[in-house]
């Protein structure tokens, strides 16, 4: 499995619900755990193959399931290690901040008090992701 599909399997995770010990939605992430998934980014990609396309529709795409499907290329696994990075770091980063982007590029869309009720409504892990790609956007 290459960086590309793994981060693909992730984010499909949105679609299906969380049938893992993890709960996705009590993960925060931190600038330790992104400077580690930007160190790794470059290698991940050099393990990245054209011809691999998308998970199966009828393929598990629990949190457990991409993780074992992830450690199960010790290519991938190697990467993640020198990085200081495990499958479950990558698949509930990846999940993390998709959730956390998507809000962060939506929440213009939506009268005030409809995206107050919205971010109340997310776990304080979330709205600290939500708070976080914020800052990072704001920055840009």
């Amino acid at each position: 499995m290459n960086f590309l599909n793994t981060v693909l399997l992730a984010l499909s995770l949105l679609a299906a619900p969380a049938l893992a010990a993890d709960d996705a939605s009590h993960f925060q992430l931190s600038p330790t755990i992104l400077q580690k998934l930007m160190s790794a980014e470059a290698e991940m990609k050099l393990l990245q193959k054209p011809d691999e396309g998308l998970a199966a529709p009828d393929e598990d795409k629990s949190i457990a399931a991409a993780i074992r499907r992830i450690d199960a290329d010790p290519k991938t696994t190697a990467v993640l290690a020198k990085h200081g990075l495990t499958s479950r770091d990558l698949v509930l980063s990846t999940h993390a901040l998709y959730h956390a982007g998507m809000f962060v590029s939506t929440e213009s869309t939506l009268d005030e008090k409809k995206r107050a009720a919205l971010y109340q409504s997310y776990t304080s892990e979330q709205q600290a992701n939500i708070d976080m790609i914020r800052a990072m956007h704001a920055a840009k």
